[in-house]
């Protein structure tokens, strides 16, 4: 069941999103300094032990990983990631290098489609 469907059926939705939005803040605490890889073993595990079990679900908690991954450091006014841009690209990065499922990496290369994450990329080496 993905999120439409869950709406559909009145599903708490927007809970699970607070939710992921939530394990997201923890990950994140202090992901800078750790290495890609150890970022990566954590959001393996989150997948399992936190975003299918508190988001509706495996597919639905696949969706919704995904989705607030990308999207945690997008900034509505600005239209991207401004200066979190690397911040957002380690956690796409991650999640490609991690060993969540192909559906949860696939919903992530749409959602930095959607939030625009390669061409926010593309501008800034651009600039330099």
């Amino acid at each position: 069941m993905n999120t439409i469907e869950a709406l559909r059926e009145n599903q708490p939705v927007g809970d699970y999103y607070r939710a992921a939005f939530s394990k997201w803040r923890e990950l994140l605490k202090g992901f800078e300094k750790s290495s890609l890889v150890d970022f990566a073993t954590a959001i393996s595990d989150a997948q399992l032990d936190y975003f299918e079990k508190q988001c509706g679900g495996r597919s639905m908690g696949q969706e919704i990983m995904a989705w607030t991954g990308i999207a945690y450091y997008y900034d509505a006014e600005e239209a991207g990631f401004g200066d979190d841009l690397d911040k957002a690209r380690k956690i796409y990065d991650a999640m490609q290098l991690s060993h969540i499922s192909i559906e949860a990496k696939i919903n992530a290369e749409k959602a930095a489609i959607s939030y625009d994450l390669f061409e926010d990329l593309e501008e800034a080496e651009g600039e330099v």
